[in-house]
Parts: structure tokens; C-alpha cells; sequence
């Protein structure tokens, strides 16, 4: 009996969907059932290594005699902490769960979540997988249910998975347009996202805290940079409502900067959690410091210019952080900027 495997490795979403995108739509397929592994746990996982044991553990019992399966195929997906694996190709009908193999696509949360939900970075790799297959099938979240959903007494993906939170939060991320981007780093003066006036307008309607003369300031600099001023303000809106979280309060840091190690050349705050971040006299110095920081680590040193490219480096998921939320909040403030 052949054995339909082939592996891939998807380290970020977009790399997953780029893959989704040379794939014909899956006529079979009406929806997607969530799993957890138990075993491998998180802490056991090694990638390449896991996904070639799964297959083995998974196919036709003849090669493997001693706790095979004795399947014809496995589930489709496998999420861990390095991102996103694929077993059985995820346009081919995969074996997974009993009544739901025929028409379902099976994706395994590498862990056991019976007592604890999804953790970073896992949990944002998850949301993006469900995310994307939606997508590409061309389905609201409602498609999205779990093995005890099946005619089965498991309890995958977990006891501690709460399955209408997680269809409110693929149906909120379905609600992006798909992938839409905008460039941060690299836009030219004719190219900004808002106009000054529509710049200003922004500031004095969220208080940020800049006098009349620092909003122009900013804004020109921008320009210098090559920065996209309206998309640095949203940004500075999500880290920390403008000065109102009470790290800010402290740091005056707009973009929630970490201190370099060592840096003895500003004033650095360590907070109790033992993070060391950027402190400076005001809002507007630390904005400045903010759009350097920028232009210099991630449009020169790193060479990312678009929100996409640039959000999950600048907030990753092993912060705590979901990327595609982080990039929906920031479309929708410059969207609200560009119209007000």
C-alpha cells in the first residue's frame, strides 16, 4: 500500500500562503478539523525529525509492523513552534478522523491542551493556518470544528480549547482583506498614506502627545526617511495608546523599543519582569529615536519595507504578539486617517 506524505515546511503565513496560492481550490474539502498531538509535546518536538516519525508511526502497517497505523495517509498539517509542516499533501484527502477524513482537512497542534490552552508562538501559527485554508476554500470560520466534533470520545484539540472563541478570531481575521499591504519604509514624499492635514487631524483627535510644531516636525521627518508617517502613528497607537500604557507612562518609548545591551548612551528602564526598554524626556524624542530606529534596523539592516514583512520581526509571536492582528489594527487606523 502506498503512503501519501510529503513533507514541507512553512516557517512564516506567508510562506504558507504563497504555497496555497499554487494549489488548485479543494473540491472535496468543505471545512477543517483541529487536532492535538499529546505526543510529540512541544518540549519533544524537533521539526524534519518529529514530521519523518509521524509518518512512520502513520503508514501502511506492512513496512512497520511494531505500533504503526497501517494508514494510507496522515493528517494534512502539523503546528508547532517553528511554524507550519505539512504531512499529507493538504489537497489530498488525508486520513485523521474517522468520519470527518472525507471532506476535512486535519491540522494537528503539536502539545496537549487539556488543561492549557495554545501558547505563542504556536497559538499565532494556528490562527494564520486556519486563517489561510479558509481563504483558499473559500469558507467563514464556521467550517472549523475539532476530532470530538466527529463522532469521537477524544477531546482534540483540548479540553482547554474553547472552539466558538477561535472561529470569532479567524472570522475577525477573515475580515482583512486578503494580505492587503502598504509600505512603511521606502515611500517617497508623494507617497505618504495621509497628508499632513490628515496627519494633524489624527493627532488632535487621539491626543498624542505633540505640540503643534513637533506634529510638523515629525511628519517632515518622515518624509526624509522615506517613512510612512500615517502608518508609524497606527503603529505607535497599537504599542501603547499613545503614551497611556502604563509602560509608556514611564519610558516616553512610542514604539516600545528594547535597550540594546550595554547601551550606556540613553536612559534605559528595566521593568519587573526583567525587559529593558528605551527611556527618553519625552513623547516626541522617543518618536524621533523611534523612526531612525526604524529606518536603520529594519529598511536598512534587515531590508524590510512593508507592514507585512516588517510587523512579524518588529512584534513576533514568540512575544505574545499576533502579527495578523497587529497588521489589521494598523490598515484600520490609516484607512480611518486617509477618510477624516
Amino acid at each position: 500500500m502506498s503512503f501519501d506524505w510529503d513533507v514541507k515546511h512553512f516557517p512564516t503565513a506567508d510562506s504558507f500562503r504563497q504555497y496555497l496560492a499554487t494549489l488548485p481550490r479543494s473540491d472535496w474539502c468543505s471545512g477543517l478539523t483541529v487536532h492535538h498531538t499529546v505526543k510529540p509535546t512541544v518540549a519533544t518536538w524537533r521539526g524534519r525529525e518529529s514530521m519523518d516519525a509521524l509518518g512512520r508511526f502513520y503508514r501502511d502497517e506492512v513496512q512497520n509492523p511494531n505500533g504503526s497505523k497501517g494508514w494510507s495517509a496522515g493528517p494534512q498539517l502539523f503546528i508547532g513552534s517553528d511554524g507550519i509542516w505539512q504531512g499529507t499533501p493538504v489537497n489530498h484527502i488525508g486520513v485523521h478522523a474517522s468520519v470527518c477524513n472525507s471532506n476535512r482537512i486535519g491540522i494537528e497542534v503539536v502539545g496537549n491542551y487539556n488543561l492549557t490552552g495554545w501558547q505563542p508562538p504556536i497559538k499565532g501559527f494556528v490562527y494564520d493556518a486556519l486563517t489561510l485554508l479558509c481563504q483558499w476554500l473559500g469558507r467563514g470560520s464556521s467550517c472549523i470544528n475539532g476530532h470530538r466534533d466527529c463522532n469521537s470520545p477524544k477531546t482534540c484539540p483540548g479540553r482547554a480549547v474553547d472552539l466558538d472563541i477561535v472561529r470569532l478570531q479567524v472570522q475577525m481575521m477573515l475580515s482583512v482583506p486578503p494580505w492587503r499591504d502598504i509600505r512603511v519604509i521606502g515611500v517617497g514624499d508623494t507617497e505618504q498614506s495621509v497628508s499632513l492635514l490628515h496627519f494633524g487631524r489624527a493627532c488632535e483627535r487621539n491626543a498624542v502627545p505633540l505640540t503643534g510644531s513637533e506634529i510638523g516636525r515629525v511628519y517632515r521627518f518622515c518624509g526624509e526617511l522615506n517613512i510612512d508617517a500615517g502608518a508609524v502613528l497606527a503603529m505607535a497607537k497599537h504599542e501603547g495608546e499613545f503614551g497611556r500604557s502604563p509602560l509608556q507612562r514611564i519610558t516616553n518609548n512610542p514604539l516600545n523599543i528594547r535597550a540594546v545591551a550595554g547601551d550606556t548612551r540613553r536612559m534605559v528602564y528595566k521593568d519587573a519582569q526583567g525587559n529593558h526598554w528605551y527611556r527618553f524626556e519625552s513623547w516626541f524624542l522617543g518618536l524621533l529615536f523611534g523612526l531612525v530606529y526604524l529606518k536603520n534596523e529594519y529598511g536598512g539592516f534587515r531590508q524590510l519595507q512593508t507592514l507585512r514583512e516588517i510587523i512579524p520581526v518588529f512584534a513576533p509571536m514568540s512575544d505574545g504578539n499576533v502579527p495578523e492582528n497587529y497588521i489589521k489594527s494598523v490598515l484600520d487606523d490609516v484607512d480611518y486617517m486617509m477618510a477624516h
